[in-house]
Order: structure tokens, then C-alpha cells, then sequence
């Protein structure tokens, strides 16, 4: 968040006050206390000693200084002069400063500096990468006015360990047209209109009316000739929208009328998954759903029992996909059918078991303990589900194996989490599920899950090329000034169901990263964290001139030797 200060640019806290903070790290960072560098200089009745911390903080596209910012060393807070200049008082050791600044850095979280604060301070410069912006107009071809049409900015992120489109932000129209989309961070987006339609008779819903259908940037309808706005940081992108006003035709679906009685949900889609926002009539007693949309290929989505009183009732799905061309439809029907459980046979293949399994009494705390891991599904297509995959993992009742509760039907990614060794294999109907997406058909239906988990774990001792910067993870041994961050990932160079691992750091300076299954991996270090798709051959050659390889044997340490690079997240330029 950002802090509000008084007219005054600077405050300090009370010797002794309390103060509560929210601190947000970086996946892989480790909190830091004011007594990780040893210990803090004492001075007359046991207060800290403190020393100055001066510094400039500037942008890092155009290096030039950024006023008003907001530079906490949470024992001292300033804002920054027109110079970009800052001047903290802070006791000695390990201090965290957090820089915000609205139109910089990540929404909502700070950017975080980790600084030994010591006696001859060096100046320190910091540096925030400032956000970019998306711009445009929606233009008609005729007197109506493009006031308050709905734009969404959809940016492409890696959820668990596979990239997927996510909305970001939604904007309005003014009266002329004009959208503008701040505080966006580096990266790819897509831009596109939510459609409008006029003002429907409802005497007369069967009559043809108009509108205008969604567009994505740069005027197009179908979601796969979209271009994608590749944006860097700072940079001021524009997206014009132009709109083809046209008919809207009815669209009438049976539905099995006992559905209605269920808490009945649905939701209207364009073909690339977008949820459209039209109104559908929904007739209980006839069984019938009704909506005008204009050409183009959607889908619809039938759910029962997903909300409402009858959320505890058993759940049931169903689908009908159809194109508008030119005409009004009819004759369409869902049938939706109960979502069923679907089997997971989970094999361990162990050579020993652990003392840690044995003291923790592995198979008493709850099902995903009894299985030895836990499975999470992400949807394959491009955009989410709106429904959402469902999927935790239970036992089966009367049973000793284990099964997904209701999963809406889908194609799915399985990321497993395994909380001794891996899974060194998982299959479904006989598809490989670290190459291929789960396919869960119509009612549930789908193969077992077939699973095999080993322990014959290897190792990675890493040593980072650059002495400085290894020991620059312990403060202890650091001059005064910056400290340089570490995030290591060894990357997996074959099929995996797990996720990246990243490194931990040991007091001997070098960093291990455990529990790995055998194998060969490109370990890669950063100086700040990285969103690795290593499913994508595309995410994965950017890595290709980065770190080095390494092969894992079965209970064996692999040494590698790398050097530590700039990120390439576009997130952190």
C-alpha cells in the first residue's frame, strides 16, 4: 500500500513505540532482522545507535531523480526532495527499505532494498522502473455516442508453473471515446471491448435488435487474430478500437426444467472463454434459456447446485457450443449431469523411509498426507474457466485410495506437490500428465489418475561464479551499503508434474536446492525472482544462454558453478 504522510516529508518513530508494518517479499527472499549483521552499536541507556543513510533514488528507464517518494527504513521514513534525494537515520546492522511511489513498481507492494547500515556510509541510488500505460479510443460508425463502454486489459502470467491469460484491470469510455489503463507492469496484454447491445423489448425478445459485438485490439472479433501488446517499462502504448454496429439474433436453449430448482447458474462465453455480460431469461417452467448475441461462436454453461441454498446439494454440469449466423437459433439443449469424483491411485515406490515420515506419522493428518502429496489443477486453455477446476484431493469413502472431488469438466494441467521425493510419474487413460493436459469429459468421466512417487532425491550444491555476490546473502561479512539478492532456480530439462525449485542458502555461503528428482537441469541465478512456464519451449529459450546445465543421479550431489544475472521477468527492468 501507499502510506499518506502529513504535509510535513518527514517523520520518525518514538524510541521504544510500537509499530505495525505488513512487510511483502519476494517469493524466495527471507525476512531480515536488525540483528542478521551482528551486533546493533549500543549507546547511554540501552538505545541503538544510529547513522545516516543518504541516497537518490531515480527512474530507471530515464535515470533521472523521482521526487516524493516514499523511502521507509521503518525505524525512520522520508520523502524525497525535487532531487530525488532522501537522508534516513537508522540503527546499524541489516535494515529493509521499502521505496513506493504511485505510477512505480508492482500495485500495492513495496520495492524492497536490503541495506548494512554500518559507520561512512556510502551514498546509496535506488532504483524504481516505472509503470506503463494503455491508451485509445473507441470510435462508431455513426451518431452514437462510445460513452461508458466497458475495456479489459488481460495480461499473460505463469500460474502454477503454466501461462495463462488473467484480467488486470477494467476501464470506461469518456463521452468522446477515450480510455486510458494506468499502473500496468511490464510484460504482454491484450486489450479488448466488452459488447453492447441496445435496449431489448421484452415483449418481444424474439425480434431482431442491435449492438455493438466485443472487439479486441486491433479490431477484430474472433479471439485468436488478437494482437498482443508486448509493453516495457514506462512505455505508453496505444490500442484504437474501432466498433461495426450490428444485428443481435435470438438464441434459445432447453434446458431440463428440474435443473431450475437446483440453484441453477449460467454463464455466457465468446469462444476465447471471455464470460459476456448479456442478460439471459431464464424460464423454469417451460426449461428454457433466452439471449441475444450477434454472429460469432459461443458457448454456454449449465450449473447446478454451484450457489446458494443449494450449494451442498450435488453438483451437476453441462455445455452446449453453437455459432449465430445471420439467423435467430433454436432447438439447442443442455443436459446437465452430476460431476463424480475422479480416482487417484497414488503407488510409492521408496527405497527407505524417512526418520521425518516416521516421527511425523505420515498418513494421519487428512487425505493429501495419507497420499504423500497434494495436486493442484490449472485450466489449459488460454483463459480460465469461469467455473474454476475444483479438485481436492480425499479419500475415498469406505476406501483406502484416494479421489478429486467433483471437477467441472475441462482440460486441466496437474501440478503435483509432493511433500517427500516426486512424482516420477503420472498418467491418466495411459496420457502422460507432465506432457499432456488431464481431460475430464461430460459428468466427471475421466480414467484414474495413475501416480508413482519415489525418494531417490539427488542434490544441487551451487556456487555462484562471483565471490561478492554469494556473500552478499550474509550481510555479516558485507561492507556498509546494498546488499545484492540471490534467487537460484534449477530448471527441469524433461517432463515434471512439480514446480521449479529455488534455492536455499547455507552459513557456508554456497546455496542447495534439495529433493530433486534425477535428471538434468539448467540452474539459473537471478537478481530478482523469475515466473518460469517451463512447459513452454518459447519460456524456455530464453534460458538457453543463461547459468549452466547439470545432470542429478539418484542420491547423488550435483556441483555447478554460475554467474549471476540480470532477471529477465519483464516485471523487474
Amino acid at each position: 500500500m501507499f502510506f499518506k504522510l502529513p504535509w510535513t516529508s518527514r517523520f520518525r518513530y518514538p524510541q521504544g513505540g510500537a509499530l505495525l508494518l505488513m512487510i511483502c517479499l519476494w517469493p524466495g527472499s527471507r525476512a531480515f532482522s536488525q540483528t542478521d549483521g551482528g551486533p546493533i552499536d549500543q549507546i547511554a541507556g540501552g538505545q541503538s545507535r544510529t547513522y545516516p543513510v543518504r541516497g537518490t533514488v531515480v527512474d530507471s528507464v530515464t535515470a533521472q531523480p523521482i521526487a516524493r517518494v516514499l523511502v521507509n527504513g521503518q525505524q525512520d521514513a522520508v520523502l524525497t526532495d525535487k532531487e530525488g534525494k532522501f537522508d534516513l537515520q537508522l540503527p546499524g546492522g541489516t535494515a529493509q527499505i521499502l521505496l513506493e511511489r504511485p505510477g512505480y513498481g508492482q500495485p500495492g507492494l513495496s520495492a524492497q532494498h536490503i541495506v548494512q547500515v554500518a559507520p561512512d556510509m556510502p551514498a546509496l541510488t535506488f532504483q524504481l522502473t516505472p509503470n506503463a500505460v494503455i491508451s485509445g479510443q473507441v470510435t462508431l460508425p455513426s451518431a452514437d455516442t462510445a460513452d461508458s463502454i466497458p475495456i479489459l486489459i488481460y495480461r499473460k502470467i505463469v500460474n502454477n508453473g503454466h501461462s495463462q491469460w488473467t484480467m488486470q484491470q477494467m476501464a470506461m469510455t469518456n463521452s468522446e471515446g477515450v480510455f486510458r489503463v494506468s499502473g500496468l507492469l511490464p510484460g504482454p496484454y491484450l486489450v479488448y471491448t466488452q459488447p453492447q447491445r441496445d435496449q431489448e423489448d421484452n415483449r418481444s425478445p424474439a425480434l431482431k435488435s442491435f449492438g455493438y459485438p466485443a472487439v479486441y485490439y486491433p479490431g477484430v472479433v474472433d479471439p485468436s487474430a488478437a494482437s498482443v501488446l508486448t509493453l516495457t517499462a514506462g512505455q505508453h502504448a496505444h490500442a484504437d478500437l474501432p466498433l461495426m454496429r450490428q444485428p443481435f439474433y435470438s438464441v434459445t436453449v432447453n434446458i431440463n426444467a428440474q435443473e431450475f430448482g437446483r440453484g441453477l447458474a449460467l454463464q455466457l462465453c465468446d469462444a476465447g472463454g471471455h464470460m459476456l455480460g448479456f442478460p439471459i431469461r431464464q424460464n423454469g417452467r417451460q426449461g428454457t434459456a433466452q439471449f441475444s448475441v450477434p454472429d460469432g461462436s459461443y458457448f454456454l454453461q449449465a450449473m447446478g447446485g454451484f450457489q446458494g441454498a443449494n450449494a451442498s446439494q450435488a453438483r451437476t454440469y453441462g455445455r452446449i457450443d453453437f455459432k449465430v449466423a445471420g439467423a435467430p437459433v433454436t432447438g439447442l439443449s443442455i443436459t446437465p449431469l452430476p460431476l463424480h469424483p475422479v480416482p487417484v491411485n497414488v503407488r510409492k515406490d521408496f527405497t527407505a523411509v524417512s526418520a521425518t515420515l516416521q516421527q511425523s506419522g505420515l498418513g494421519e493428518g487428512g487425505p493429501a498426507l495419507a497420499a504423500g502429496l497434494s495436486m493442484v489443477l490449472t485450466p489449459a486453455d488460454d483463459f480460465s474457466n469461469p467455473t474454476g477446476g475444483g479438485g481436492n484431493l480425499q479419500l475415498q469413502k469406505g476406501g483406502s485410495s484416494f479421489e478429486l472431488d467433483a471437477v467441472t469438466p475441462g482440460r486441466y494441467w496437474v501440478t503435483t506437490f509432493a511433500f517427500e521425493g516426486y512424482v516420477s510419474a503420472i498418467t491418466s487413460g495411459g496420457v502422460d500428465l507432465a506432457r499432456e493436459p488431464l481431460v475430464i469429459g461430460p459428468g466427471s468421466t475421466s480414467p484414474p489418475i495413475e501416480i508413482t512417487l519415489r525418494n531417490d532425491t539427488g542434490m544441487i550444491q551451487v556456487q555462484l561464479s562471483d565471490q561478492a555476490h554469494t556473500a552478499a546473502m550474509y550481510p555479516a561479512s558485507q561492507p556498509p551499503g546494498e546488499q545484492t539478492q540471490s534467487y537460484i532456480y534449477a530448471i527441469p530439462l524433461f517432463p515434471f508434474s512439480g514446480q521449479v525449485m529455488q534455492a536455499g542458502a547455507s552459513p557456508s555461503g554456497e546455496f542447495t536446492i534439495g529433493n530433486l528428482p534425477p535428471g538434468t537441469y539448467r540452474v539459473v541465478a537471478f537478481d530478482a525472482p523469475e515466473e518460469i512456464d517451463f512447459h513452454s519451449p518459447e519460456s524456455l529459450a530464453k534460458y538457453a544462454g543463461q547459468g549452466d546445465t547439470v545432470t542429478v543421479e539418484a542420491g547423488a550431489t550435483a556441483n555447478v558453478q554460475v554467474h549471476l544475472g540480470k532477471s529477465l521477468n519483464p516485471d523487474n527492468d
